[in-house]
């Protein structure tokens, strides 16, 4: 058997492993009755794996994130965050490793496969808690270097199905050595802005004011943030914290000065675009931490794109207009021959798919996302 998985039987197995480890009871008398499901094609497993996960654990709740584990990226990342070790913050220390919890409770598992006290303090200082990061947690600082906040404030779930839906779940490459230090410190960089949040006299909206700082100061560097450094040094930078700072201190204000429910502003591009355009007394010394190249290529070009366009899809899933409608409602021209086309047509295809639709190409699908985004709510 390749991939052996069990599915919906969590429970039982763990209780046999418990019968015999801990209680040195003999089951080899014991029958239970299952099911197997056997996947011939290759091809399928990642689409047909999540859905009987999904239906086969109807009595309990599913969390989106837990379906888009099996992804080539999501097992490099694994694998990596297992046998990477992370420099030493002392010249005592021997260093540690950036925990990527693949699935969910694997962390609390490994740790209990370790029987005595002294162990389980040994695999404690090689996995600190501290360093753990899970696959919502990544969604969040990933998103936010890609320059998409508004999805951050979607909140967890939602915005890792953003996420997923084109560099995590369905994503066919995987990430070498250098991707995960820059993954690992980027990640750092967004806990240091939520970290730094709390040394400042706000109140609340601190989810909101983390993402859109993040974002800003990621997209005003010119995606220039020493990421080298912070993975040697295991922090940021002095002069980096003293801008996140200010950075913090600004889109908390931009929130706090809005009339209605801000938690919903966040998630609208419109306010993100409008809080990007703002200039920012930042310290002087800031930008002499920066690396010298911009580490903007490391994610594909088209990213952000699809994550807009998932969005979107969401927006208008249920929308009976045509595109020459939202046209004159956005004040913008598309494509005049495809005017009296349902926009339901197009977004009912996810990014794959749309891709791949005939005589489309970036460019009019970049056109097309702009009209939609343009439309007023």
């Amino acid at each position: 058997m390749i991939d052996f998985q069990i599915v919906n039987g969590g429970q039982t197995t763990a209780s046999i492993h418990y019968a015999v480890r801990k209680s040195q009871l003999d089951v080899s008398h014991a029958t239970i009755q299952m099911k197997l499901t056997v996947v011939p094609n290759p091809q399928i497993v990642q689409e047909l794996v999540p859905k009987i996960s999904l239906f086969a654990n109807s009595q309990n709740k599913i969390n989106t994130a837990d379906f888009a584990a099996n992804g080539v990226f999501h097992r490099d990342l694994e694998r990596l965050s297992r046998s990477v070790w992370a420099p030493g913050v002392s010249g005592l220390d021997r260093g540690s490793h950036w925990y990527y919890e693949r699935s969910r409770g694997s962390y609390a598992d490994d740790r209990a496969r370790n029987s005595t006290p002294a162990a389980r303090r040994e695999w404690d200082s090689q996995n600190p808690r501290h360093q753990k990061f899970t696959k919502t947690d990544l969604a969040k600082s990933e998103n936010c270097w890609v320059g998409l906040p508004q999805f951050v404030c979607l909140g967890a779930e939602k915005n890792f199905t953003i996420y997923a839906e084109r560099v995590g779940s369905e994503s066919t490459a995987g990430i070498d050595l250098l991707l995960y230090k820059h993954i690992v410190a980027r990640l750092l960089f967004f806990r240091t802005a939520e970290k730094l949040f709390g040394t400042l006299d706000l109140v609340a909206l601190r989810a909101q004011s983390v993402a859109y700082a993040v974002s800003w100061l990621v997209h005003h560097s010119g995606w220039r943030l020493p990421l080298d450094k912070i993975w040697e040094a295991q922090n940021v930078p002095t002069s980096l914290c003293d801008a996140l700072k200010v950075v913090l201190a600004a889109a908390h204000k931009h929130f706090s000065k809005m009339e209605g429910n801000p938690t919903e502003h966040a998630k609208r591009e419109t306010c993100w675009l409008k809080f990007l355009e703002k200039e920012l007394p930042l310290p002087e010394n800031w930008k002499r931490s920066l690396a010298p190249n911009s580490y903007r290529d490391e994610t594909p070009a088209d990213t952000g794109m699809a994550l807009r366009w998932e969005a979107l899809r969401r927006r208008y899933r249920d929308d009976p207009r045509t595109l020459g409608e939202l046209e004159i409602l956005a004040n913008r021209r598309w494509i005049a021959s495809r005017r009296e086309e349902p926009v339901a047509h197009y977004v009912r295809e996810d990014w794959n798919r749309l891709v791949a639709i005939k005589g489309m190409g970036l460019k009019k699908i970049q056109q097309l996302i702009d009209l939609l985004s343009a439309v007023p709510e």
